[in-house]
């Protein structure tokens, strides 16, 4: 589980950085000046109704954030928004995604 000074509050929002739209979310950037990443799950309703399935996507998630923590460039901040489709995935999946989406970013090591 990522500790609490790795989390993006509720009330950040990022309004300038990069935008990356992938398979099974979509990806905002952007640099804060500190010398570590800071990361935010979002999966709103629209994904779906269940608590239950909306925070074992974000579970998912962290985990592969977890698994790539040391080989991401530090000094970010990234917000989640996860589609529908990230639903019906398995884990391989969203992290072959985020890995994706990092790499294409430059912000793997």
């Amino acid at each position: 589980m990522l500790k609490r000074v790795y989390r993006l509050g509720k009330r950040i929002k990022l309004t300038k950085g990069k935008i990356y739209n992938g398979q099974f979310f979509t990806l905002r950037i952007a640099k804060n000046g500190l010398l570590y990443n800071r990361y935010a799950f979002v999966v709103s309703k629209k994904v779906d109704k269940r608590a239950v399935v909306r925070n074992k996507i974000k579970r998912r998630l962290r985990s592969c954030i977890e698994k790539m923590f040391n080989k991401i460039k530090k000094g970010y901040d990234f917000i989640f928004y996860v589609k529908k489709r990230a639903a019906s995935q398995v884990l391989e999946d969203l992290c072959l995604d985020v890995k994706a989406a990092l790499a294409k970013e430059e912000l793997l090591k």
